[in-house]
């Protein structure tokens, strides 16, 4: 009988309220709007809180930082004890930088090549035996085994001078974001091991964060607008986007949570402060302006706020995906952005790029006179050559390919000393790239497209028209 009653009551009021909307010419939706959404409590949050930690054990030596100091992405804040790593590093880059054992593989591969080119014309004249051959030519392919083992040494030395580095860059702690540090747990000389060293907050932008009653449910959606007024001594209202609306609600309190991003590029809001809310509807949000925020104490006007989320709701932007490698992916994402895009166009591009360095020899005029050329480069011990047959370089030897050019400039180097002169050809290849450039007013058309995932995408100011641009 009870609920009855209440069910009556309900009722009643409802046509009460409805009568009165239409008397004084309010529409009834507007009406359910701001009784559905009207001032709510809030608080103010980082947008994120990290509690810097080590991935390895060790004594802090410095802390760059303190408490209130504000950090950079990748600014190096703390450096741990790093004496051994050090001393690993300059040892493993001592090996990699070693060249002895290389000269004395080439200068033996270099002798026992000489020998067997001396003994073929003997034993074609039986001056010695197949057996003097045999051991003459297995040294040589010995000789030529062992600098390649030389070679691989000495790669193998080049990465663990790598690992050594990766090593001692652990031993140097930054900020993975933006942020402002709020607390610190160790100081110089305490040991880092299991626990975190720093508390960093990121400010820009602030969490806000909204309990609702679930009779709202629905009549919020994700990229609302909503006016925002922290309590004293802040002033001002200020714009914030929904970014989450929780699907499921608490029974016990009838309510449910909503989160919004309140930009703070200048850091005026702190965080952890109480706040109101009012969400905005469609008609009233481009009306609202976000007001200058003062000081508490000495009233010194602030710069104003201006609300970034506002910009990307009520305009359109221009945004290009690429660079795409593979076309058939490309033209497959173009199709998937058409639904989302106002304005969409498929661009291809080719960039030259280097592949590596040739070192040749100074052109011979003819393929015959490149081999004779050939075997005086041969005598004077060097092995790495190849003379060109056809093409844009014939009559030319090859005396090396590099892909890293001052390999090819140190090999240029030693040329020189053993009396060649050569010229350093830059090698490139074609590589072709595909682009998407896209216009629309949907500012999550990139979070719809789970295939757009690892693909770099850049928004850049649009033109009258995207063909413009290109």
């Amino acid at each position: 009988m009870l609920r009855t009653s209440l069910n009556k009551f309900r009722k009643t009021v409802r046509r009460t309220l409805f009568c009165c909307a239409l008397s004084i010419g309010i529409s009834p939706l507007v009406m359910a709007q701001a009784i559905e959404t009207g001032e709510l409590d809030c608080v103010i949050e980082p947008h994120m809180i990290v509690d810097l930690s080590s991935r390895v054990d060790g004594i802090v030596e410095n802390i760059a930082v303190d408490r209130g100091d504000l950090v950079e992405v990748n600014q190096p804040l703390v450096k741990l004890d790093s004496g051994v790593e050090q001393v690993a590093v300059s040892h493993a880059r001592t090996r990699a930088g070693a060249t002895a054992e290389l000269q004395a593989g080439t200068a033996s591969l270099g002798f026992a090549r000489r020998r067997m080119d001396r003994m073929e014309p003997l034993f074609k004249t039986a001056v010695v035996s197949s057996d003097q051959m045999d051991e003459v030519s297995t040294e040589a392919d010995l000789a030529k085994l062992q600098l390649q083992r030389v070679r691989e040494n000495q790669n193998l030395a080049k990465l663990e001078l790598l690992q050594s580095e990766e090593i001692l860059r652990r031993h140097t702690i930054s900020s993975p974001i933006r942020g402002v540090v709020v607390q610190r747990y160790l100081s110089p000389g305490e040991s880092v091991k299991d626990v975190p060293i720093m508390r960093i907050a990121q400010i820009d932008p602030l969490r806000v964060e909204v309990i609702v009653p679930v009779s709202a449910f629905g009549s919020i959606k994700t990229g609302q607008l909503a006016s925002v007024r922290p309590e004293a001594p802040m002033q001002g209202d200020y714009t914030a986007e929904v970014t989450i609306v929780d699907r499921v609600a608490d029974a016990a309190s009838g309510t449910f949570r909503v989160r919004l991003s309140l930009p703070n590029p200048d850091y005026a809001l702190p965080s952890g402060l109480k706040c109101s809310v009012k969400f905005l509807t469609t008609s009233s949000a481009p009306k609202l302006q976000v007001a200058k925020t003062t000081a508490p104490v000495n009233h010194v006007e602030q710069p104003i706020v201006t609300s970034r989320l506002t910009a990307t709701t009520q305009m359109a932007q221009c945004q290009t995906v690429g660079p795409i490698q593979d076309e058939p992916l490309a033209m497959s994402l173009m199709k998937t952005l058409k639904s989302h895009a106002k304005d969409i166009q498929f661009r291809e591009t080719r960039d030259e790029q280097t592949s590596g360095y040739l070192v040749l020899s100074p052109d011979q005029g003819s393929y015959q006179q490149a081999k004779a050329y050939a075997e005086t480069v041969k005598a004077a011990g060097i092995d790495d050559f190849y003379v060109l047959p056809k093409g844009a370089y014939v009559g030319r030897v090859s005396l090396g390919y590099y892909r890293v050019k001052a390999d090819a400039e140190q090999h240029q180097a030693s040329l020189v000393t053993a009396g060649f002169d050569s010229e350093l050809i830059t090698k490139t290849n074609q590589q072709t790239a595909f682009w998407l450039d896209l216009e629309t007013t949907d500012v999550n058309v990139i979070a719809a497209v789970p295939a757009l995932e690892g693909i770099n995408i850049e928004t850049v100011s649009c033109d009258s028209t995207l063909s413009a641009r290109n």
